[in-house]
């Protein structure tokens, strides 16, 4: 079931979906949102380039401590390449540094050249990158006319869907695994067809199952709800963690795992699964087991900690079951 939209009051941690508009770098809108609501612990997963729009997932507070819980989520984009044009950035940001003739390409040549990608590759890191070479953003470097390093890194496709081919455009679906460069995908996609190509448009549509453009927000309409005294689109974090059992937390042992203290699940218990969701009265340990991943909640459904299930007496007979905290948001 969904956790419910925080709102009221002072801005709490939580997750803000956000719809990135096109024209502006991932780190530009992180500062227009921290300057929204007044919060500088602020980070986001997944850099889009100012030509991209879409899915941008913006962790608030100390909901930035789980950031690295999502970075290998897969990504699913829209994008559309024009042929016959190469670019120094791969996309339409940068100046055209080759021209070729494309017009004796047949349209499904070009849609069997974007389905046959699907697979892992060794793909290109495009110079024009936010990735850091000794410290500096490549595209820093790039700018000043400085050499680059080369660097490649393993990518995976799935699902490639060719949505439309109109000669010297074609667009295109495809979810890959976190790191992939579509930029990258598109510039070899035009020299394996001959007349290069460039990214002319992009959007990311989702990061896995969880962020989706669907549900997400713009920075226009999550401004005009913070100035109504609102936080309507700042989500509680355990939504995002479905997979996580959930744990009632008695508000006597918060200030133990505030401190990051394993604290024991076996009689005297610490919680209990939801009745909803288990059916477990309280004292009740057998649904929990040795490297379960748990999601610590107040009664009203706030995210305390995320950890792990640890047996404290391995290799005994006698059993003892603990939750572990990992990451701890209060």
């Amino acid at each position: 079931m969904r956790a419910q939209p925080l709102s009221g009051g002072p801005a709490p941690l939580g997750i803000l979906v956000l719809d990135k508009p096109t024209g502006l770098p991932s780190n530009r809108v992180l500062g227009q949102v921290k300057r929204m609501m007044g919060e500088a612990r602020m980070g986001f997963l997944g850099t889009l380039d100012p030509l991209a729009s879409g899915v941008l997932p913006v962790f608030v507070g100390k909901a930035t401590r789980l950031i690295p819980l999502f970075e290998r989520l897969p990504k699913t984009y829209r994008a559309t390449l024009k042929l016959g044009e190469r670019t120094a950035t791969f996309d339409a940001e940068g100046e055209v540094i080759e021209r070729r003739p494309w017009d004796g390409l047949a349209p499904e040549r070009v849609r069997s050249a974007i389905l046959g990608k699907e697979g892992r590759h060794r793909q290109a890191v495009p110079p024009y990158s936010a990735v850091k070479v000794g410290g500096v953003p490549a595209y820093k470097l790039a700018r000043q006319g400085k050499a680059v390093p080369e660097r490649t890194r393993d990518v995976t496709l799935w699902n490639i869907e060719v949505e439309a081919v109109e000669l010297p455009f074609a667009t295109f679906r495809v979810t890959c695994s976190a790191g992939t460069y579509v930029r990258s995908l598109v510039e070899e996609l035009g020299l394996s067809l001959g007349p290069g190509a460039h990214v002319t448009a992009l959007r990311r549509l989702a990061c896995g199952s969880l962020f989706t453009a669907e549900d997400s927000v713009t920075l226009e309409g999550f401004n005009e709800v913070r100035k109504a005294g609102r936080w309507d689109g700042l989500r509680n974090p355990a939504e995002f963690l479905p997979e996580h059992a959930p744990l009632i937390v008695p508000s006597e042992t918060e200030i133990q795992l505030r401190d990051g203290r394993t604290v024991p699940l076996d009689p005297p218990a610490l919680g209990q699964f939801p009745r909803e969701a288990a059916g477990s009265p309280v004292g009740a340990t057998a649904a929990w087991h040795a490297g379960q991943d748990v999601k610590a909640l107040r009664p009203d459904g706030s995210l305390i900690a995320v950890g792990v299930v640890v047996d404290t007496q391995p290799g005994t007979p006698q059993r003892r079951l603990s939750f572990r905290p990992m990451r701890v948001l209060i």
